[in-house]
């Protein structure tokens, strides 16, 4: 019967809003007596909190699985983020609840309004716990860069709640900005992260690119594989820009690695890493548990045609790409030595 009315209830506070929901309401959508509600709950605040403990031990739970302790800081926050937007994604009711109860916590008793900032607690907690493994974590840096982040966070959920009776737009439109608005807010904590650790920085992105440096990727794709997580890696070679005896290459040849390094991160989520291998290597480390050749292919096929239409002078043999997909038994070095036999998949236009 609990669940039953945590699942109307749910449905109630979405649809008319907790504040305007009556537990009648409740007990007529849920077929029961208004006696047998309160043999479950003692009242409305009381079912309210369980559905705010029980969404949040889904959130955390969801979260300390996805992020390693270990690792790159800057894919730890990545993931975080990227955890966020997807509940938001699964469970729009519960941010619109979250903000309702925030816009009216007057209403609210002390006991609820802990309650109510349980969600963003817990996230915060756990993203210091995460990003304190870290030999550059500072923590007076790291609380206002959490505080930023839940901050940005907070502003784009009330946007995609603001009118429609602060209902969320689940239309296919939403849905397809949603993963751009991600990587945008992403970005601006990314960003931020780095200004305050300059110092880790200058030892992991390469300056031209963007990219993680070579050694430091490695170590994180060793640590990614060893935290249990099937990989998809991308391998890009560029030798053709150092190679030619094109002179227009060469003179673009910079100017052409800035701009592959801005093209993968526009083509490649937030929560993907792209490293520079060499002067004329990349490797994109996509986290997914199934082999997506096929739209790796459609991706790399439009960073091709984008860099064509900047630089002319490129061709299509100019780039040619790889895939490898390891799996959780893979071993890494056995499945590099696979690069040299796999057919080159460059696009043909």
């Amino acid at each position: 019967m609990k669940n039953i009315i945590l699942y109307n209830s749910r449905e109630l506070f979405y649809e008319q809003g907790y504040f305007k929901t009556k537990i009648s309401d409740i007990t007529k959508k849920s077929g029961i007596s208004i006696g047998n509600f309160y043999r479950c709950y003692n009242s409305k605040e009381n079912l309210l909190s369980h559905i705010i403990k029980k969404e949040l031990k889904i959130y955390t739970e969801d979260l300390r699985i996805r992020i390693p302790k270990e690792g790159d800081d800057i894919l730890k926050l990545k993931m975080i983020m990227q955890s966020i937007f997807n509940f938001l994604k699964k469970n729009p009711f519960f941010f619109a609840l979250l903000i309702e109860l925030k816009a009216n916590d007057e209403k609210l008793s002390n006991i609820s309004k802990k309650d109510l900032n349980s969600f963003w607690d817990e996230t915060n907690l756990l993203t210091i716990e995460l990003l304190k493994y870290d030999e550059y974590f500072d923590k007076e840096k790291g609380e206002f860069l959490i505080s930023m982040m839940e901050s940005q966070v907070r502003l784009y959920i009330r946007h995609l709640f603001s009118g429609n009776k602060g209902k969320c737009n689940s239309t296919k439109l939403f849905f397809s900005h949603l993963e751009e608005d991600m990587n945008n807010i992403s970005e601006i904590v990314i960003n931020t992260f780095k200004s305050l650790n300059k110092n880790a920085i200058k030892k992991t992105i390469d300056p031209s690119t963007g990219a993680y440096t070579n050694k430091y990727f490695f170590e994180l794709l060793r640590k990614t594989h060893d935290n249990g997580h099937s990989l998809n890696l991308i391998f890009l070679d560029l030798k053709t820009f150092y190679t030619t005896k094109n002179p227009q290459k060469i003179f673009f040849r910079d100017n052409i690695m800035t701009n592959i390094g801005i093209l993968l991160k526009k083509y490649f989520r937030s929560t993907d890493s792209i490293g520079r291998l060499g002067p004329s290597k990349f490797m994109i480390l996509i986290l997914e548990k199934e082999d997506m050749h096929d739209i790796f292919k459609i991706e790399m096929g439009k960073i091709i045609e984008d860099l064509q239409i900047k630089f002319p002078c490129i061709s299509w043999e100019d780039i040619t790409w790889k895939h490898l997909y390891l799996n959780l038994k893979d071993d890494i070095l056995d499945k590099f030595k696979e690069l040299h036999s796999i057919k080159n998949n460059t696009i043909i236009h």
